[in-house]
């Protein structure tokens, strides 16, 4: 019922079934059930479900992680991405922030008056950590305004040296927002490109309005030896392309570029040599060229060589945006009134289709893109309308600290999951079946431990001591001993029972007693792709295991509460593992606290060695 009402609250499902619920037990269920097969779209939320409803609904999915395409984090963004870390290194498709731009009406408090090196070592810090998160073609796009544009550019360019850097001016306020000597009616937006982004993506051209280039590369850093994964033959039949071949090894050597399949008229492997004989490379490496088949022909030269050409089916990004979509109050804040999000706070939000140009510009389809300072969520907004428009896959990964995470963001991610068009907080229609399918299907939401919930859970081991002053070998020193046992210092005995590790956590003005998900957290740390997340019982024990890999390699990892576990049940539990093949396949396997289960190594030295590891960039704030 918790979840109906949210349904009716936020999507307005009352008001197309308004007898839904007031007629009789059976004839509700049937028509709820009608319902529900109605209305894929609906976003059905797990806090309002038990545990058991909860660990069965996830047991249901054979590859968690592939099927989660969002990912929201409540916290402090350089905590978060220190836990995403090892996780998402070199993974991540797109960065697109838009952190604040340190004007006087969006001011940041600071505990000192160095406002613009406090603003620079915020995003140093966070620049350091997010480019480890990259993946090799992966990108960054920072929105700014005139405040900070030139400390930033050259901050960029400290961060991405090998990268080419170009900021394009945004007009996002056609009346201009009044200074001492301009009125100012754009920001700007730093695109941090990495050569391995072979193009960017700019407005689709008509297939009848194409026009073809060849694939091969020329001139400068376009021989073979500059990119060994972009020699390989493609192969020909007639006016077709039937295939692709692997890289090339590098002792061979194609005496042609047109070498004809022995036993066949028509069959020829292209390869990028040019007339001259000099072995250049394709455009686009052996991994990514079948992703672009569609715009690719075969071409004949007056001399008879078969070239292969590539269709220029867009329009080149510009560096002055000035269309009219791009106005914030228009397509950004406009939008949150639609949805009929009660916003207290300034946010300023980008239109978003400054943000869906910017990342259809920089990722792949199917890359993860990372907004750290997420603000009202237009970029999860916008990762899921593109998806709906052109196919995509791509997932979305949002970090923020604010408390219009619960009244602002989330709700705005569950609203447009719903449906894609909303007017005066009412959905216009309903998803069609291709945007249903297109939608997201997993969002996970993760709240992390604040700095306060830290210092809250730190407990002596005997009366607290009476101290005048605290020093640096006196602040040590207590962490290290006499609060090593502290909750928030991951305290390894109560990992005997896992499901109830508690921690002191801020509720608004109280402080409650939480439990928190220690196996979560340890599967983060370790930076395992989880396939499965499955329950298991042995009468009246409760486990949770986890399978995944980390690279190559298959991990297990299983929870149990061991608490008071004597010989004979360290006996039973090793088999209750082999009759379940709980860690059948398993490269690695980890468990909690002592066991006898073969192969098994204690996870407990490992959570305290991830948990306190050094953070991924120098420094901190």
């Amino acid at each position: 019922d918790p979840q109906w009402d949210e349904w009716k609250e936020l999507f307005h499902i009352d008001e197309e079934q308004k007898n839904l619920f007031n007629s009789g037990a059976k004839n509700r269920k049937e028509r709820r059930l009608a319902f529900l097969k109605d209305h894929p779209t609906l976003v059905l939320d797990t806090t309002h479900f038990d545990h058991d409803f909860r660990d069965r609904l996830l047991a249901a999915f054979d590859d968690l992680d592939e099927m989660t395409d969002g990912l929201l984090i409540h916290s402090e963004n350089f905590q978060a991405l220190n836990l995403l870390v090892e996780k998402y290194r070199e993974r991540v498709g797109c960065v697109y922030i838009d952190p604040p731009y340190n004007s006087k009406t969006t001011e940041i408090l600071y505990k000192n008056t160095y406002k613009h090196s406090s603003w620079l070592s915020l995003m140093d810090n966070r620049l350091g950590v997010s480019k480890s998160l990259a993946a090799p073609d992966g990108s960054h796009v920072v929105a700014i305004d005139e405040n900070e544009q030139e400390v930033l550019g050259n901050l960029l360019s400290m961060h991405f040296p090998g990268h080419k850097k170009v900021c394009v001016a945004v007009v996002h306020n056609k009346k201009g927002i009044q200074n001492d000597y301009f009125s100012y009616n754009h920001d700007y937006a730093y695109f941090c490109i990495p050569p391995l982004l072979s193009e960017t993506h700019g407005k689709s051209i008509p297939a009848s309005e194409w026009e073809y280039d060849n694939l091969r590369k020329w001139g400068r850093e376009s021989e073979r030896d500059t990119a060994r994964n972009c020699f390989y033959p493609i192969f020909v039949e007639g006016d077709r392309i039937v295939g692709f071949g692997d890289v090339c090894d590098e002792t061979f050597h194609p005496k042609t570029p047109n070498v004809a399949f022995e036993k066949s008229d028509s069959k020829v492997a292209v390869y990028p040599v040019d007339p001259q004989g000099v072995e250049r490379k394709w455009r686009y490496a052996r991994d990514s060229v079948e992703g672009i088949r569609p715009l690719l022909k075969v071409h004949v030269t007056s001399s008879g060589e078969i070239q292969i050409h590539k269709a220029k089916a867009e329009k080149q990004v510009k560096t002055v945006w000035d269309d009219s979509r791009y106005i914030a109050g228009d397509y950004g804040t406009k939008w949150l009134t639609d949805l009929d999000l009660k916003v207290k706070e300034n946010l300023y939000p980008k239109s978003i289709h400054t943000v869906c140009d910017s990342i259809f510009a920089m990722s792949r389809r199917d890359a993860p893109v990372l907004d750290y300072f997420a603000g009202s969520g237009t970029t999860g907004h916008a990762v899921i309308s593109l998806n709906q428009e052109e196919g995509g896959r791509r997932r979305f990964i949002l970090v923020e600290m604010g408390e219009y995470f619960d009244t602002v963001l989330m709700p705005r991610i569950k609203k447009v999951t719903f449906s894609p068009e909303w007017k005066d907080g009412k959905p216009v229609r309903q998803a069609t079946a291709e945007e249903a399918e297109r939608g997201p299907r997993i969002v996970k939401v993760i709240r992390l431990e604040s700095y306060e919930d830290a210092l809250n859970n730190i407990a002596f081991a005997g009366a607290p001591p009476t101290l005048y002053r605290l020093d640096d070998y006196v602040l040590r020193y207590m962490l290290e001993w006499e609060t090593k046992e502290s909750p928030t210092l991951l305290n390894v005995q109560q990992l005997a029972s896992p499901f109830n590790y508690q921690l002191l956590i801020a509720d608004g003005q109280e402080t409650r007693e939480k439990v928190v998900d220690i196996p979560e957290t340890f599967a983060y740390l370790l930076g395992m792709r989880v396939g499965k997340r499955f329950c298991l019982a042995d009468g009246d024990r409760r486990y949770v295991v986890y399978r995944g890999r980390i690279d190559h390699r298959q991990v297990v990892v299983i929870w149990r509460d061991t608490a008071g576990w004597e010989q004979k049940d360290y006996e039973r539990d090793k088999a209750f593992a082999a009759a379940r093949k709980i860690a059948e396949g398993a490269d690695d396997l980890f468990v909690n606290g002592d066991s006898v289960i073969p192969g098994a190594r204690s996870l407990d030295p490992v959570f305290k060695g991830k948990m306190f590891a050094p953070l991924a960039t120098a420094g901190g704030d």
